[in-house]
């Protein structure tokens, strides 16, 4: 579920693309137990990825908090999401628009 999750936010399926969302839903997945080896894998791979497609800084934040979250509802994440942009406002060196179309095209490619 919380793979799927991050899968559809990813790839914008029945949801807007959001790669915060699909980076907080797959790293829930990552650290999940009680699911496949398989799908802990993909969530691994994914995870790392949509990292790389958002502000460096902002993703850590994400995974800091990640832990603290009382649930795991719209509400919550929404506000993960804003307290981290609000911290963390300056993009990270190495983080063009040439280089976000490149990894951007590469994930799409993985996940088609």
């Amino acid at each position: 579920m919380l793979y799927s999750l991050g899968l559809a936010y990813a790839r914008g399926e029945g949801v807007d693309k959001d790669y915060n969302r699909a980076y907080i839903w797959t790293s829930l997945a990552a650290s999940s137990k009680g699911i496949d080896n398989d799908t802990i894998k993909q969530a691994v791979q994914m995870r790392d990825i949509s990292s790389k497609l958002i502000n460096k800084s902002v993703a850590l934040y994400i995974q800091e908090n990640l832990q603290n979250l009382g649930s795991l509802d719209e509400v919550s994440i929404t506000s993960l999401i804003n307290k981290s942009n609000q911290v963390y406002t300056e993009e990270p060196k190495g983080h063009n628009e040439e280089e976000k179309t490149k990894k951007k095209g590469f994930f799409s490619s993985l996940f088609k």
